[in-house]
């Protein structure tokens, strides 16, 4: 449950205040949604403002919003979140806590603007409002002038506080080489921030003294905050151009040389190399994590990988790979033979069973499996277990065979084919796109025909143009049942929920058309 820790609020104040601890703790760790908190040094100021000085409803109605953001994004660190989670209905359907820090982040701009306002409005009018922002900009003048004498030489503060630590030879002091950079810059945003708020109290000051007028001094703070985010922020996301993003490593490269239809599958160890990315260089990080192909980096080259797109997994799927994760190696089960995958790429040596190694490069290492099953295959029979643990410990048994049997979870009836005992069928994809899959297939008994996509509602079949059934098989797949012969097996998506969706769009549009044309005339 990713959640906003109660100390990161440090960060409205001073950017990346805790990023010392993220940086060692690493990216998927914790909550990796949001990375940034600040504002602007003017967002906080004008909300005080606000919040201390406006007393309009609006106020306390803005408030409100900004507390229930704050206190929902907190998540696993309050009960109320406990509460809410359990009994209040629907609200499980919330992804992650934290993103209910938006509500308290946009409170805090219109809170901003209502400071801005009654600045603009009553600064020489309201006495008591007057001699409270001169002490309080005077006060804020003077420490951020001494504070900018005092870290004139920041970089030798930064080099004396890593010297007194490896000195203390704490448990703290192998990770100084990976904290120093974040220290300096820490200060350094430190110092940006105190340079600013000079600027932002000088302006101030002079509205008040009429030395600015007001309509001009909402510009000149509008500026400064705009420099403020963007100099504080510019670090964060940084950015690689598209040609370089595009540009397929070894790995990949060789990859996109097979041109069958096949699926790839990330060790545990790669795996745990998105978590604690080997890299500490951005650009070398993302040249890293596209050569283990982890984190849907496989999408944007065409390669299709077991684990399913990131965001869309289903909690079937996930148990399916966890039986495959928890096995100490590949060929434990014959899980990955059924889902397709030809290539298991991972950064460590490993022998097993049917895997052999074919491409070595400098980050991982790519293991073929000779006893993949294609895309789509033939079972010759089928078994109805409707318990589904009975299914999952089936599943990752040796001896489960799936292109001898496939394993239903419905009665119903129909005629197990003999074993075959010749290669004159077949059953072959001929067309595949994210909406559509067609089949050629050929059989001389009763046969399973198993596509190894997941199962999921608003997928349809016809078999020779006529709707047939689609059957949830080994427990994730798609299965149809086929008498001998010649077939054409046509897979489409096409929910029913798409077409009221569209239905209503139309009859919107129609009644906003009618209005506004009623309207016009």
């Amino acid at each position: 449950m990713w959640s906003l820790p109660v100390y990161a609020l440090s960060e409205l104040f001073f950017p990346y205040l805790s990023e010392s601890d993220y940086i060692y703790k690493d990216y998927w760790t914790r909550q990796s949604w949001l990375l940034v908190y600040y504002m602007g040094i003017a967002v906080v100021i004008f909300a005080f403002i606000a919040l201390k000085f406006d007393s309009t409803k609006r106020r306390r109605a803005v408030f409100y919003i900004l507390a229930s953001g704050l206190v929902l994004s907190f998540g696993r660190y309050t009960p109320m979140y406990y509460l809410l989670y359990n009994f209040l209905p629907g609200f499980k359907l919330s992804r992650y806590p934290i993103k209910f820090f938006f509500m308290a982040a946009f409170s805090l701009a219109v809170l901003a603007g209502m400071g801005m306002d009654y600045y603009t409005r009553h600064a020489k009018t309201d006495l008591r409002f007057k001699k409270f922002l001169k002490r309080v900009l005077a006060f804020g003048f003077t420490l951020s002038f001494f504070y900018l004498i005092f870290n004139l030489n920041f970089y030798e503060i930064g080099g004396f506080l890593k010297k007194m630590i490896l000195n203390a030879g704490t448990d703290f002091s192998p990770k100084v080489d990976r904290i120093g950079p974040i220290v300096i810059a820490g200060l350094h945003n430190i110092r940006r921030g105190a340079g600013l708020f000079m600027f932002l109290s000088v302006v101030m000051f002079f509205g008040i003294k009429k030395r600015v007028s007001m309509n001009a001094a909402p510009a000149f703070i509008l500026l400064i905050a705009m420099v403020d985010i963007f100099t504080a922020n510019k670090n964060v996301y940084q950015n690689m151009g598209v040609q370089e993003f595009l540009k397929p490593g070894p790995a990949i490269e060789f990859l996109q040389k097979d041109k069958s239809l096949f699926r790839i599958f990330d060790s545990p160890a790669t795996l745990r190399q998105n978590m604690f990315v080997p890299e500490r260089d951005y650009f070398e990080g993302m040249s890293g994590l596209k050569e283990r192909v982890v984190s849907n980096r496989g999408v944007s080259f065409g390669i299709y990988d077991a684990y399913g797109y990131g965001s869309l997994y289903n909690e079937r799927q996930e148990e399916v790979i966890d039986l495959i994760i928890r096995s100490k190696m590949p060929d434990e089960t014959n899980l990955l033979n059924l889902l397709n995958v030809k290539y298991v790429i991972s950064p460590k040596d490993f022998k097993a069973s049917g895997y052999m190694l074919v491409k070595k490069t400098e980050k991982v290492n790519i293991y073929k499996n000779e006893n993949f099953l294609p895309r789509v295959f033939l079972a010759d029979k089928a078994v109805i277990i409707k318990d589904e643990k009975k299914i999952l410990e089936k599943l990752k048994s040796k001896d489960f065979e799936p292109e001898k049997e496939v394993i239903l979870e419905k009665d119903f009836s129909y005629t197990n084919g003999e074993r075959r005992t010749t290669n004159d069928e077949k059953a072959v994809v001929s067309k595949y796109t994210a909406g559509e899959v067609i089949i050629e297939a050929e059989t001389s008994a009763p046969r399973f025909l198993v596509l190894s996509d997941t199962y999921y509602p608003g997928w349809k079949v016809y078999i020779d143009k006529k709707p047939g059934k689609i059957y949830r098989a080994d427990y994730i797949l798609r299965a149809v049942y086929l008498e001998p012969g010649k077939h054409i097996v046509k897979f489409r998506y096409g929910p029913f929920s798409f077409k009221i969706g569209f239905m209503i769009t139309l009859a919107t549009m129609g009644i906003l058309s009618g209005l506004w044309i009623f309207r016009w005339r």
